[in-house]
């Protein structure tokens, strides 16, 4: 491997070790912005054919900027949504039955609100251990990233059409060849989970 993919590969790793769960609102609305602001810039000239240079070209940015922008917004909430819905579905399934809710036919009562209240906790705890994920995840794939740039561990890496064909195989094939990492690894995937882990709950405690 060259120097500068060895390189790559070393700060690449640790950045997502390290700052992954961090890193993943960014990213998130990025995915949410290019798509947003590229609709944006295509449909903006219809709005704007009357208006001449050089105002046209700033005109057709600001739309495209405020498009990316809701976009991106739209985007994480929906990301948000996603891993919350499984924990608040948990949450009334479990309590309806005890508060003695029927689900098929519910009606508005005090034992209701206590299951969407139980609901709305389990949506939360669900978007917390989604965190514990995220750092977990993030903080193994950048010691995978560490360990092949800076000790030449083989490891496969799954080419972007593969993982879209069979995005399963090429996973199985990811972690079985991460098996054969040594220890140096495994401990580097632990610490950079710790790390994360940590600074989250540094964020979160009041100053």
């Amino acid at each position: 491997m060259d120097v500068p993919v060895q390189a790559v590969f070393v700060v690449g790793g640790l950045l997502v070790g390290l700052l992954g769960v961090h890193l993943e609102r960014p990213a998130v609305m990025l995915v949410g912005f290019a798509p947003g602001a590229f609709l944006g810039a295509t449909y903006a000239p219809r709005f704007v054919s009357g208006v001449e240079e050089p105002m046209f070209t700033v005109a057709v940015g600001a739309i495209a900027i405020v498009a990316g922008a809701v976009a991106a917004k739209v985007a994480w909430a929906a990301w948000m949504l996603v891993h919350a819905i499984p924990g608040f579905v948990a949450g009334v399934a479990v309590s309806a039955p005890i508060l003695g809710v029927s689900l098929s036919n519910p009606e508005p009562n005090a034992a209701l609100a206590t299951a969407v209240g139980v609901g709305l906790v389990g949506a939360a705890l669900a978007w917390k251990l989604h965190h514990l994920f995220v750092a977990v995840f993030t903080g193994t794939v950048g010691a995978v990233m560490v360990s092949v740039g800076a000790f030449g561990e083989n490891v496969y890496v799954p080419m972007g059409r593969a993982v879209l064909r069979a995005p399963e195989a090429e996973l199985r094939l990811f972690v079985e060849s991460a098996r054969s990492l040594g220890t140096p690894a495994v401990a580097l995937a632990v610490v950079f989970a710790l790390v994360q882990l940590l600074s989250l709950r540094r964020r979160s405690e009041p100053e």
